[in-house]
């Protein structure tokens, strides 16, 4: 697992890119435990990617418009919970 590759080669990561495809949500509502994750990384990691893919709706202007919500939404949770 990514962890357990994470702990064995932690002398040579720089930056980490973990992808919840499972379904697009925004940050926090996915089903990554987040928290957790970065927890287990410590100060290891100076940084991590964290994609968010917004699943298409019925037209590309519906898409944009809750790419844009999600984005917000995304950010305020990662500034509420991690970077306070």
């Amino acid at each position: 697992d990514w962890l357990r590759y994470q702990h064995k080669y932690s002398d040579r990561i720089s930056e980490l890119a973990v992808r919840d495809t499972i379904e697009g949500r925004p940050v926090g509502q996915g089903q990554l435990p987040l928290a957790w994750m970065l927890d287990q990384l410590g100060s290891q990691c100076q940084s991590a990617i964290l994609e968010s893919w917004t699943p298409p709706d019925e037209t590309i202007e519906k898409t944009m418009a809750k790419e844009a919500r999600w984005a917000i939404q995304s950010i305020e949770y990662l500034k509420t919970n991690f970077f306070k």
